[in-house]
Parts: C-alpha cells; structure tokens; sequence
C-alpha cells in the first residue's frame, strides 16, 4: 500500500489566538500522511498469513517519518539510531522491549545506525496489544516477543529533533579503529 500525501490548506484559526493572528504562510503548510486502517490490517494479515518478517511502507513525502509492520518471532537484533526516534504501535503478540543507554561491541551499520552485541544494564518494557512505545534516538534497544505467538507491531520512525546527535559516537569509533 502507498501512502498518499495530502496537502493541508493553511487555517487562520487557533484557540485562544486573537482575531489578527497572522494566518500560516503557504510555504510552511504542511503534508500529511496517511495510512489507511484497511492497509494496516491489510499489512497484519499478510504478515501473519506468509511468515514474512514485515511490511514495509514508503517514506514519508517530506523525508521526515517511515513507516513498517512488524513480525517478531525471534529478538531483533540490539539496534540504536542517531537520526530517528521510534514509536511502536502493539498489534498483535505481547513481548518486550529492552532499553539501555550502554551496549557492548557496538557495530556501524551505516551512517546513523548501529548494532551491537547486547544491551548493558537494560530496563524492560512488557508490551501488548494496544500499548505504544516511544524509543528516542539515542537509546540502544532490543525487541523480542513472549511465548508462542508473534509478536506484531506497527513502527513509526520519526527524525528526531536531535538529528544527527550520535556525531561523537562515530568520532570515537573511528579513532578506536584509525580512521
């Protein structure tokens, strides 16, 4: 399914604002994306039909969010981002989702994405249909579903604000290696 980007008209309306507010310029209006729930289910049902890992949407029009359906069977591998903040959206399943600011034998994935070999010192989240989970960047996590049912989630990625912010991890992996 492909997300469809519809344009939003600027509004000269906001609570509480006086009647002379200017009204948003044109050039900042903004575009939205949408995702039916057909597709989501669409996406749930597949998934959990063909075995496959999960779904994979488009990139956002404006670059600044992703979207994927996926399905746990197995732990993920322990993952941090630098430029993206992840949000889970707990379909199906239950599972957990570990969290750690350290991990051990980080890995350079590519720019921006890291893997490594576990999670130092985590916290725990147990997660289930319906809960949702904000991961910012930054943060080493680890996803792995509980007992014999898959463990389904929808993520939506989100450029963080502090885009860019594992500059100082890339500089100091370098320098271990000589780069």
């Amino acid at each position: 399914m492909r997300l469809t980007p519809l344009a939003v008209a600027p509004v000269a309306f906001a609570v509480g604002m006086r009647a002379s507010s200017p009204a948003i310029p044109p050039s900042t209006a903004s575009t939205i994306d949408h995702i039916p729930a057909s597709a989501l289910n669409a996406a749930l049902d597949s998934t959990m039909r063909s075995g496959a890992k999960g779904v994979q949407f488009r990139l956002a029009a404006d670059r600044n969010a992703q979207y994927l359906m996926n399905r746990r069977t197995s732990p993920s591998e322990v993952e941090l981002h630098c430029e993206w903040d992840d949000i889970l959206v707990v379909r199906a399943g239950a599972g957990v989702v570990s969290h750690s600011s350290r991990v051990q034998k980080p890995v350079k994935y590519t720019w921006g994405e890291w893997r490594a070999a576990r999670l130092v010192t985590p916290e725990e989240v147990t997660v289930r249909p319906g809960d949702v989970v904000r991961i910012p960047a930054g943060a080493a996590h680890q996803v792995r579903p509980l007992g014999d049912v898959p463990l389904v989630y929808l993520v939506v990625k989100v450029r963080s604000a502090m885009e860019g912010m594992c500059g100082s991890l890339e500089k100091a992996m370098g320098r271990r290696r000589g780069e």
